[in-house]
């Protein structure tokens, strides 16, 4: 999802974190729309609190609302009435007005009456409220770190990033690591712009025959010489996650 609160394509730059052996605790949620995410306590996902869209309601549509209902305004003092208000007014909310009070928080923050960004059969961003929230022991992690990075995990909008409980900082942090992937794409393209002539050539295999450039070149990416597939937290983020400690305030960092 990207600064606009749309769904895209954006591309895997590196594993953050990778071990699909090691068994670990993790922080399940589930959604009124059945989605079901798992996630590390310490990784961000975008969610609302309850109370934090109440500030947002508009007075005028409440007031329709409780009309429509025939609720007294006794009634929709009690906090049943007001979240069941709340319900009926975000299911047909948007993006736009939802977006402006989304934020990224840790897992383990989260609780039941919250509201997270579900994308639905539809494949839509949409405000979804958190039913269930358990602890499970699961085998196997994965941590990709996007372009934007954010991902959308079983249809839910996560953040690429964990231990650092701020959306903004830890994106900026690895700014790096999205400088040198467009320098590499850059390089790539020009490389490609002059040698394009390179495509019409051919070279000659042990049996003597001849065969494209391409061909030689998709023939020498194997499985047995491709370059193995780091496994553990990246050195990098291990590096950030240190200084983290030292230079952020005790209350955005993990413990």
């Amino acid at each position: 999802m990207d600064s606009q609160g749309r769904l895209v394509f954006s591309p895997v730059l590196l594993f953050l974190d990778r071990d699909l052996t090691e068994e670990r605790d993790f922080v399940q949620l589930q959604s009124a729309d059945g989605a079901t995410v798992t996630m590390t306590a310490s990784h961000l996902i975008y969610t609302v609190a309850s109370q934090d869209l109440l500030e947002d309601v508009d007075i005028d549509l409440m007031n329709e609302q409780l009309q429509s209902n025939s609720l007294t305004s006794d009634e929709s003092s009690s906090a049943e009435d007001e979240d069941r208000l709340l319900g009926q007014l975000m299911a047909n909310a948007t993006m736009e007005r939802f977006g402006s009070r989304l934020k990224a928080t840790f897992a383990s923050k989260v609780q039941i009456g919250d509201w997270i960004v579900s994308t639905g059969p539809d494949g839509r961003p949409k405000p979804q409220r958190v039913v269930g929230v358990s602890a499970v022991s699961q085998r196997g992690v994965l941590a990709p770190l996007t372009e934007e990075g954010t991902l959308v995990v079983d249809q839910v909008v996560v953040s690429c990033y964990a231990v650092i409980d701020d959306q903004t900082i830890a994106h900026l942090a690895f700014s790096p690591v999205r400088l040198l992937n467009n320098v590499h794409k850059s390089l790539v393209h020009f490389w490609r712009a002059i040698s394009w002539w390179n495509h019409d050539r051919t070279t000659v295999d042990e049996a003597g025959s001849s065969i494209p450039v391409k061909h030689v070149e998709a023939r020498s990416m194997t499985n047995e010489n491709r370059p193995p597939t780091l496994v553990g937290i990246h050195w990098y983020a291990k590096l950030l996650y240190r200084i983290a400690r030292v230079v952020l305030p005790s209350h955005l960092v993990f413990n």
